[in-house]
């Protein structure tokens, strides 16, 4: 063994590589990206019938959940939520976001939303048993008439935030809309 180990070649010498100086980030540089729309149409998620702009409005708006493709919630404002044992009274913690305009969004907001759509011809089927949507600070409660497990999956219902055109909501969604 002796003799083999003697027979190999020096290992050289190594130098420890020095750490790469850091880089500073680089800030996000927003630009406009522009989507074919129908403005006549309106944005609002409850009241616009036009085929286009309902086709933006995930990137404008967002839910409480959103519908995976094998049809499970996937929590999107909703950070987690409570049931009550009966099945009927159900709580949702909202993670922290903002509406468009940089406001956050509230828990009244979130419920004023929800009481909308469960009074809107788009939305009223699926939220015929909810009999009241309150809200508080960072959170929403929903009470139903009868148990529903399935309720989170019905809970993709577009969350906004009305403004002084009843046309153009703000929404919570990654993209805005600018100008006209």
């Amino acid at each position: 063994v002796m003799i083999l180990s003697g027979c190999t070649q020096p290992k050289p010498e190594t130098t420890p590589t020095p750490a790469p100086a850091p880089t500073p980030a680089v800030a996000a540089e927003k630009k406009p990206f522009a989507l074919a729309c129908y403005p006549a149409g309106g944005f609002h998620p409850l009241r616009s019938s036009n085929r286009i702009n309902l086709s933006l409005f995930p990137l404008l708006y967002q839910g409480l959940f959103s519908v995976d493709g094998q049809f499970r919630a996937k929590e999107e404002l909703c950070q987690s939520y409570t049931v009550s044992e009966d099945g009927l009274v159900w709580t949702f913690l909202l993670r922290p976001a903002l509406f468009s305009d940089g406001s956050p969004l509230t828990g009244a907001e979130a419920a004023a939303s929800l009481e909308q759509a469960r009074r809107s011809s788009r939305y009223e089927g699926r939220l015929k048993d909810v009999t009241k949507v309150t809200g508080s600070e960072d959170s929403v409660t929903v009470t139903l008439r009868r148990p529903n497990a399935a309720l989170p999956v019905l809970l993709d219902v577009p969350v906004f935030k009305e403004t002084e055109d009843p046309q153009r909501p703000l929404g919570t969604g990654r993209y805005y809309l600018a100008g006209e």
